[in-house]
Order: structure tokens, then C-alpha cells, then sequence
């Protein structure tokens, strides 16, 4: 008998999936926060424009890489700061 992989099992129950930008796994969307660029600054998403998830992990952890796209992709300035903020009241 086949062992199913953890995408198996999350697609046999239908179960919304979406990818952290920070370290690029998919995991359930309730598992996830999700965000959006205002004005340069990190905000929670506000249902009007586009959005990214980010992952407790990657929130967690000072992830370099999630840095590096927050400052070059979405122009998000004090990234650390903020991150760091949200990391710890997480």
C-alpha cells in the first residue's frame, strides 16, 4: 500500500492551500498570516488590493530571505522592525 504525501492528504479534503513567500512551503491558509504593502509599510491585509502570506516560522525567525523580498519586491521599508514586532505578539 502507497503512503500519501502531505499533499495528498491536504487536496483529498479540499483544503485551501498557500505559499509562504519567506521560505516558499505551502501550508493551509489558516496557518498563515496574511499581509499586504501600504505606503511602503507592512500592514495586515485589509481586503482591498493584493496580499502575501508569511508563515509563523518565517515570522519567527529573522529569515534573511524574507527580508531581502519584502525590501526589493514589495519596497517594505523597516522590515526587521516590524517583523520582529509581529514575531513575538505572533
Amino acid at each position: 500500500m502507497e503512503k500519501k504525501l502531505n499533499s495528498d492528504i491536504i487536496d483529498d479534503f479540499k483544503i485551501t492551500t498557500r505559499m509562504c513567500i519567506g521560505c516558499r512551503g505551502k501550508y493551509p491558509q489558516k496557518d498563515l498570516y496574511r499581509f499586504q504593502e501600504k505606503d511602503g509599510k507592512l500592514v495586515d491585509y485589509t481586503k482591498n488590493g493584493r496580499s502575501f502570506y508569511i508563515c509563523i516560522r518565517c515570522l519567527k525567525k529573522e529569515n534573511k530571505k524574507l527580508i531581502k523580498i519584502l525590501n526589493c519586491k514589495f519596497k517594505i521599508k523597516e522590515v526587521s522592525k516590524k517583523l520582529k514586532e509581529l514575531g513575538t505578539n505572533g
